[in-house]
């Protein structure tokens, strides 16, 4: 568990900028009301209102939720009008690859007005590069894909994806930013199969050690289990030498 006194962090701000986008978007599926900023703003805060002890909550992170409230208000009248409808906010699937079940969480999942899907996750932080999809070392889009062609979202059926794209909202000098993926989605919705079912074979064997750190120059910049390995206490560098 986490200690009673623990400050408050971007995954925190993160989480609270999610939740309040996904419950004003359940909450208006199909058409936005005339007031949607100040019903964006009022469920904003009611989620805000859980850390008031925070004083930092209040100066800084909430006045870049006000500016990403309002561009995301705009940036939605746009997107409804050309014909996109939400179709799910915060969507879980799941498809069997093998022995193993994929499973994925779509912050949003759109319709698009020929009929076919766009996936959006929405960014705090920072924005994975075209790079670093294409070469498939960030697949969570990709992969969205594969599980949404293959009917594994509820109530969204077997449907081609077209677009995915990633949400970059700061609140700050560049409030928010629509980033495309640039590349044919069932190509790397396929790549990203071709990746997993190989991984998954490779740790089917149980002669597969399960590393730390496979490729330290690709490791992220934040591992949940990287604590299980121990490293900061038994690593060892060339100094110790």
């Amino acid at each position: 568990l986490d200690p009673l006194d623990a400050e408050i962090d971007a995954a925190d701000r993160g989480s609270m900028i999610h939740e309040a986008l996904d419950v004003f978007v359940k909450a208006h599926p199909d058409t936005l009301p005339a007031n949607a900023l100040d019903q964006l703003l009022k469920t904003g805060r009611k989620i805000f209102a859980a850390y008031d002890e925070h004083p930092e909550v209040k100066a800084f992170w909430w006045p870049r939720f006000e500016r990403i409230a309002a561009w995301f208000i705009d940036h939605e009248r746009e997107r409804r009008a050309s014909g996109i409808k939400v179709l799910q906010a915060e969507a879980k699937g799941r498809m069997n690859i093998g022995h193993f079940t994929l499973k994925g969480r779509a912050d949003r999942i759109d319709t698009l007005p020929d009929g076919t899907l766009a996936i959006t996750d929405y960014k705090t932080g920072g924005v994975p590069s075209q790079k670093e999809v294409k070469a498939g070392y960030e697949p969570q889009l990709p992969l969205l894909a594969l599980i949404a062609e293959h009917g594994g979202f509820d109530k969204v059926g077997k449907t081609a994806v077209m677009e995915l794209a990633y949400w970059k909202l700061s609140g700050g000098r560049d409030v928010a930013k629509e980033f495309p993926i640039n590349e044919p989605v069932a190509k790397l919705a396929e790549e990203a199969r071709a990746g997993l079912e190989q991984l998954t074979e490779k740790f089917s064997d149980p002669a597969t050690p399960y590393q730390a750190v496979p490729k330290p120059r690709l490791q992220p910049r934040f591992d949940d289990y990287a604590h299980l390995a121990r490293l900061a206490e038994w690593g060892r560098t060339g100094e110790d030498e």
